[in-house]
């Protein structure tokens, strides 16, 4: 499940900000809305929401949403609440809430401060997306996206593997190339199926900007007809592309 999380909106829900959010699955906003009811409204309408108030909204948006919220998702629990503080310097209610509850993932907003941190001492993940909002003192709008898959969130895999969540999100967002031996890897870990693993494969293969060919054992011919569609492809109509990539499928039965 991809998750959205923003915060500190203050009335103000660009269509920068929803284009960002446009693949998530599920919203989380740590308070702040401004703008009202029917603001707060238009932002559920967008995705499903789960939120809290904060310290900025009236009566009419604390009626609905409440000053904290503690809920599962993809196996994880989750802690949701809008003034917060930091590892090692979380606000008192926040402190007590995490000693009551012990969440796998902390979030909150208020300070306006973009901050993602593994905090060992409480054993969570501690997360504020910033503000994504015109009103206050910061100077870029922030929103995150994460994923959270078999009751997994991306550090999981990250430790799984042996490299840094930065690394695995780069790998994800197409930033970087998947290392080689990962697919042989993920399907250890994770007892992927063969089909799981061909449409991982397949996957990588759509994602890469560049395609590399082992020619070592190829014969004479193909060897031959590997270097010359390479020399050719950047000149190939479309209508040719379309040609070949018909025979292709009927060569492999699709």
């Amino acid at each position: 499940m991809l998750i959205g999380v923003i915060s500190d909106t203050h009335g103000v829900f660009s269509p920068e900000i929803r284009e960002f959010l446009s693949p998530v699955d599920q919203l989380w906003h740590a308070g702040d809305f401004g703008g009202g009811l029917e603001f707060a409204d238009s932002i559920a309408a967008f995705k499903p929401l789960m939120a809290v108030h904060g310290n900025c909204d009236g009566q009419d948006i604390r009626r609905v949403y409440p000053e904290y919220r503690c809920f599962e998702c993809e196996g994880r629990k989750i802690l949701l609440k809008h003034i917060g503080g930091r590892p090692g310097h979380y606000d008192l209610k926040a402190l007590a809430l995490i000693d009551r509850y012990r969440p796998d993932i902390f979030v909150c907003g208020h300070s306006h401060i973009l901050l993602v941190q593994n905090d060992k001492s409480s054993n969570l993940l501690h997360i504020n997306p910033g503000a994504c909002g015109n009103q206050g003192w910061h100077i870029e709008r922030t929103a995150l996206r994460f994923r959270i898959d078999n009751g997994e969130i991306l550090k999981d895999m990250a430790e799984a593997l042996g490299v840094s969540s930065a690394f695995l999100s780069a790998v994800e967002n197409g930033k970087k190339k998947m290392p080689e031996g990962w697919i042989e890897k993920l399907k250890s870990i994770y007892s992927f199926t063969a089909e799981q693993a061909e449409e991982l494969q397949a996957a990588v293969i759509d994602t890469n900007d560049a395609v590399e060919l082992n020619l070592q054992n190829a014969t004479p011919g193909n060897r031959a007809l590997a270097i010359s569609f390479a020399r050719e492809f950047d000149s190939l109509d479309d209508e040719t592309s379309k040609k070949i990539f018909e025979i292709l499928k009927r060569r492999k039965g699709d």
